[in-house]
């Protein structure tokens, strides 16, 4: 659920992500690249104030995303693993 949130738009995965104090959420959107590479983006939209930061494109097909102490930790084939910071 996203408990409220609305997203419009097309090329989402069915990943996402809450920070434990339901303040962030994290969406994973699909970035395929000219040559048809596979890729994406982290979505991180703040409830509080309604905000939307997008993070670079990361190679690869996102497989996992959560909440790991302070940020959100992705996991995506071909072994790419990275965070996405709140602040």
């Amino acid at each position: 659920s996203t408990r409220g949130v609305q997203v419009c738009g097309a090329g989402f995965q069915d990943i996402k992500a809450w920070s434990p104090d339901n303040n962030f959420l994290a969406l994973v959107q699909w970035n395929i690249s000219k040559d048809n590479s596979p890729g994406f983006n982290v979505l991180l939209i703040s409830v509080e104030n309604q905000s939307v930061k997008k993070s670079r494109r990361m190679r690869g097909c996102c497989r996992s995303l959560e909440w790991n102490e302070a940020a959100f930790v992705y996991r995506a084939f071909a072994e790419n693993v990275g965070t996405i910071s709140v602040t």
